[in-house]
């Protein structure tokens, strides 16, 4: 069964929201009222907004749970910062760039909306990629004549690495890279302790 991660970084914050998103694309309000308490959707709520105030410190004063997510998939967040903050990050960008097929000169500085557009064009390949690497999830019992689309499909799931545009989202969440335990963030910033995925089974 899969667990909450117990080192943190700005990855898990994305991952968490692709997460949440995907479960209530039904629902258009996700005020926690309308969430269960302790149900896997209500320990998700409080888990991003946890870790959004902690990897993203500019949304703290906004409050609209929606809004702050729209703010992460979206990219809003990186117009709030200033650019240098992501000098390492560009200079990367550039080496690959640089080393493309396709020469295209560079005719002008980097501002943070070019990199919000990258950011998120990569965010949104990644949502679809997701659909793609839990395909096959939920199978929690098949007959052998039903197997065989799993194990042709899992051949090409498997050999899917998402750790190049994980690293770039990660760094323009987080340019500092940082990783925190997830016991230091139940301890000074009101995290919760209950692995999420133990909650997905009570909820079946």
């Amino acid at each position: 069964m899969q667990r909450d991660p117990i080192e943190i970084s700005a990855i898990t914050l994305i991952d968490k929201i692709l997460e949440f998103v995907a479960m209530m694309s039904y629902q258009n309000d996700w005020a926690i009222s309308h969430l269960t308490f302790n149900s896997s959707y209500e320990i998700r709520y409080r888990q991003i907004n946890v870790l959004i105030d902690y990897f993203v410190p500019e949304l703290k004063q906004k409050q609209d749970f929606k809004k702050r997510i729209d703010y992460i998939l979206n990219g809003d967040f990186i117009v709030l910062r200033q650019i240098a903050l992501y000098q390492d990050l560009l200079n990367d960008m550039d080496k690959v760039i640089q080393s493309s097929e396709i020469k295209i000169p560079k005719k002008m500085d980097w501002n943070t909306f070019s990199l919000r557009s990258n950011y998120k064009n990569t965010v949104e390949f990644k949502q679809k990629m997701r659909s793609i690497l839990i395909f096959n999830h939920g199978y929690m019992a098949i007959s052998y004549e039903y197997l065989y689309h799993i194990e042709i499909t899992n051949h090409i799931i498997n050999n899917i690495n998402t750790t190049e545009i994980d690293n770039f989202i990660g760094r323009v969440i987080d340019p500092l890279g940082s990783i925190v335990s997830k016991k230091s963030l139940v301890k000074d910033f009101n995290y919760p302790e209950e692995d999420v995925y133990s909650a997905d089974l009570d909820n079946w």
